[in-house]
């Protein structure tokens, strides 16, 4: 198991956020995780990663205890976070915007396998037919797959994915689909935080839904697509 998260609890000040949050990921899966705004899924990734601290609970990545580290420490440990916000460096090139993932990457057991401007521009050749543009001259969804393949540059083995299609035009959420697939084909795990559905039904295998700080349903995809109930309830506005 790659990364399981156990009753975790976590605060904004007196706030409640996440309760008693449960749930798993296994080496090399693409897992859904849905639910209206405000639910807490964007803070459970930020539990996940460190940006913030859990009151209580366990998050465990391949065995070790990840609660109480800080961002920089659960980087190395191989957890890669693409947050809801795009933070590209807009004066910078889409090159040196690649640069600045490889200067904080994590050394992997077998070297072929880690990522490179090479293997960044050979599987997404969009990003180097535009390594000399500012990022602030990227398309939304260019400027998505720029913030996502730098993180890869770290050399992840798990990335938690925070709404990357919000915004986005019909056309770019088929490109950044298509990113994510081309990632997960890589033997990446990914944990995606998303509101398109469709989206959803076409990466993931298995899906869990929040509410109110809760887990309120797991299963597959096929699973959640069939259960009109359970979308209605948490899911439709």
């Amino acid at each position: 198991m790659t990364l399981a998260l156990k009753d975790v609890n976590t605060y904004y000040d007196k706030s409640h956020i996440l309760q008693d949050v449960s749930f798993s990921i296994q080496e090399k899966e693409v897992v859904g995780l849905l639910g209206r705004n405000g639910v807490g899924k964007s803070t459970t990734l930020k539990s996940i990663s460190g940006v913030v601290t859990p009151r209580s609970g366990s998050i465990l990545y391949k065995g070790k205890e990840l609660r109480g580290l800080k961002p920089h420490q659960v980087t190395k440990l191989g957890i890669g976070y693409v947050p809801e916000e795009r933070r590209i460096f807009p004066n910078l090139t889409v090159q040196q915007n690649l640069l600045i993932g490889v200067q904080s990457r994590r050394a992997r057991a077998q070297e072929e396998e880690a990522w490179t401007l090479e293997r960044a521009y050979d599987l997404f050749p969009q990003l180097k037919a535009r390594q000399s543009s500012k990022g602030g001259n990227l398309s939304g969804g260019e400027q998505q797959m720029l913030t996502i393949v730098r993180t890869l540059m770290g050399n992840p083995d798990l990335l938690l994915l925070d709404e990357p299609t919000e915004g986005l035009a019909p056309m770019l959420v088929e490109v950044v689909t298509g990113v994510i697939r081309e990632i997960h084909g890589s033997g990446i795990s990914i944990l995606l935080v998303e509101q398109n559905f469709e989206v959803i039904l076409e990466l993931t295998s298995r899906t869990y839904v929040m509410s109110k700080g809760r887990v309120v349903f797991e299963g597959t995809s096929a699973q959640l697509a069939d259960n009109h109930e359970v979308r209605k309830q948490y899911l439709e506005v």
